[in-house]
C-alpha cells in the first residue's frame, strides 16, 4: 500500500504543481485587472462625458478637455512594462478561466495598438480630436442658409419637394471639405502606427 501511495503521489504531484502555477498566474492577472480598472474607469467616464459635452456644445474648452483625457488614457495603454506583463500572461498558457482570457485578450489588443512612438501617438490624438470638433460643429448651407444636422434630417424625411431634398442631401456632404485635410493626415498617421507594430495598415491592425 505504501508503494501504491508513493506512485499515486509521484503521478499527481506534477499536476498539483501545474494547478498551483495556473492559479497563481490567474490570481496575478486578476490583481492586475482590478488595479487597472480602478485607474482607467474614472478617466473613461470623464472622457465619455467630455465627448458628450463637446459634441453638444461645440465649445473649444470641452474639446481641449476631451483631448487631455484621451491622451491620458492612451499614455496608460502605451506603458511598455505593462504590455510586456500582459504578453507574459498570454504566452504562459496558464490562464484557463474563460472570463479572464477574454479580459486578457481585450487588454492585449488595446495595449498593442498604443506601443508606438510617443510623438506619433500625440499627433494621432490631436488630429482625431480636431476632426471630431470640426465635424460636430460644422453647419452646411442650403441656398445660403446654415442648417443643422437635425434640420437636414427633418428635410430628408418629411420634405415633399425633390429639389429641396437634394439640396439637403448635398448640404449633409459639405462637411467633407472641412475635415478632409486633417482626416487624410490622420489616416497616414494610423497606417504609420500600424507599420511600426508590424502590420501593413491600420485596417489590418483593427481586424
Amino acid at each position: 500500500m505504501k508503494g501504491l501511495s508513493f506512485k499515486v503521489f509521484f503521478l499527481t504531484f506534477p499536476l498539483l504543481l501545474l494547478g498551483c502555477a495556473q492559479n497563481t498566474t490567474e490570481s496575478r492577472l486578476q490583481e492586475f485587472i482590478t488595479t487597472h480598472v480602478a485607474q482607467i474607469e474614472p478617466l473613461t467616464t470623464q472622457a465619455n462625458l467630455a465627448y458628450w459635452n463637446a459634441s453638444t456644445s461645440g465649445d473649444r474648452q470641452d474639446y481641449d478637455k476631451l483631448h487631455q483625457l484621451q491622451m491620458e488614457i492612451r499614455q496608460i495603454y502605451s506603458n511598455p512594462r505593462e504590455y510586456a506583463l500582459i504578453e507574459n500572461f498570454r504566452e504562459s498558457g496558464q490562464v484557463k478561466d474563460a472570463k479572464l482570457k477574454r479580459q486578457l485578450d481585450k487588454l492585449y489588443n488595446t495595449y498593442l495598438q498604443n506601443q508606438i512612438e510617443p510623438s506619433l501617438l500625440r499627433k494621432m490624438v490631436e488630429l482625431d480630436t480636431r476632426v471630431q470638433e470640426r465635424y460636430n460643429s460644422f453647419r452646411g448651407t442650403i441656398e445660403g442658409k446654415e442648417v443643422t444636422n437635425s434640420d437636414i434630417y427633418t428635410i430628408l424625411t418629411t420634405e415633399k419637394d425633390c429639389r429641396i431634398r437634394e439640396l439637403a442631401w448635398k448640404a449633409s456632404k459639405q462637411v467633407g471639405e472641412a475635415i478632409i485635410d486633417d482626416f487624410l493626415e490622420l489616416v497616414k498617421c494610423r497606417n504609420e502606427a500600424a507599420r511600426q507594430l508590424g502590420f501593413n495598415s491600420f485596417h489590418t491592425l483593427s481586424i
